[in-house]
């Protein structure tokens, strides 16, 4: 009997994460829901599901484990919808950016049998170099030598929290634990304030009179900003990821007013040397940055090992408080 594998939003990181399952065609059943009926339409034709249902309660039903990876303004309001049609025992996975708040709105909405945990993937570094930002194709290897930070909800059963490892190791990715808030701070960092940068300058450049003048003339540095706010719903998603954490937000906007203010009052003092120093220093940050997020790579013989013990512990995994029969 294969378990049923949910995934709810079939962008990059939905799709990928089914990709990454199809190998493993005797263990899962993947089932996709997309709110867009085209998407869903072409992941289904294209091998990316086994399965398609267009009602995102019908998708849910029967779900072993479910993989919620739509817009973080849709959250409350999607588990609010699904919650009542999720079986006892059922895993479920968020890859929103952010999940303290989802983890308290959980708690809440969802029964005491149904499991929590953020499951956020930094994905494979490969496809941060010569890849644009905003290309948001799927591929089979997307979590592949990256990390996924793993933050259970309070009272999660051990034996749930070692079936999201397995599964984690079985998609090529290495599990991270951290406190929500700690993941959520990190995320906050690497991931929401380039985007916000990116906004002010735009929203900067963009009111000025010479604005069609500078269009014509952008280069290479002006075109990274532009990916970063290149998809549709970035704004959508930026906003709300912001106001669901805006402690960290806040602590990091802080940090980089205080930087762009100093910037400003060396440049008005003409102090080249501070300036350097400063420029420097972040360079210096930059080179180390790109050292430890490219060279963190398994070794092929060490990641098959991992998937097959990984194997072993999916197919033979008893759900708690609920009998199942072992996987032939």
């Amino acid at each position: 009997m294969k378990q049923q594998i949910s995934i709810l939003g079939l962008g990059q990181i939905g799709t990928s994460f089914s990709l990454a399952l199809k190998p493993h065609a005797e263990l899962f059943e993947r089932v996709g829901y997309d709110p867009n009926t085209d998407v869903l339409k072409e992941a289904h034709k294209m091998g990316f599901v086994d399965r398609k249902e267009a009602n995102v309660v019908s998708a849910v039903k029967d779900a072993d484990l479910v993989l919620f990876g739509t817009p973080d303004e849709d959250f409350s309001s999607s588990l609010e919808t699904i919650a009542s049609a999720l079986k006892g025992g059922v895993i479920f996975l968020d890859a929103s950016p952010l999940i303290s708040m989802h983890i308290d709105q959980a708690q809440d909405i969802l029964e005491a049998d149904c499991f929590f945990v953020g499951f956020n993937p930094i994905i494979n570094p490969k496809y941060l170099q010569g890849v644009d930002v905003a290309d948001a194709s799927a591929t089979h290897d997307l979590f592949e030598n990256g990390i996924v930070a793993i933050t259970p909800a309070k009272n999660t059963p051990a034996e749930i929290v070692d079936y999201v490892v397995h599964l984690t190791k079985l998609v090529g990715a290495t599990p991270l634990f951290g406190d929500p808030m700690e993941i959520d701070s990190f995320i906050t960092a690497a991931y929401l304030m380039p985007k916000v940068i990116a906004a002010a300058f735009f929203a900067d450049v963009s009111s000025q009179a010479s604005w069609r003048e500078i269009q014509r003339i952008t280069g290479h540095p002006f075109m990274r900003f532009v990916e970063m706010l290149g998809d549709e719903d970035t704004s959508n998603s930026l906003v709300a990821a912001l106001l669901a954490n805006p402690e960290n937000a806040t602590w990091r906007l802080n940090g980089m007013i205080q930087i762009l203010t100093k910037i400003k009052e060396l440049v008005h003092t003409n102090d080249h040397d501070t300036l350097q120093t400063i420029f420097e220093t972040a360079q210096q940050a930059v080179t180390e940055s790109r050292k430890t997020r490219f060279t963190h790579e398994l070794s092929s013989e060490d990641r098959d090992q991992a998937r097959s013990k990984a194997t072993d512990v999916i197919r033979s995994f008893l759900w708690p408080g609920r009998r199942r029969k072992r996987l032939e």
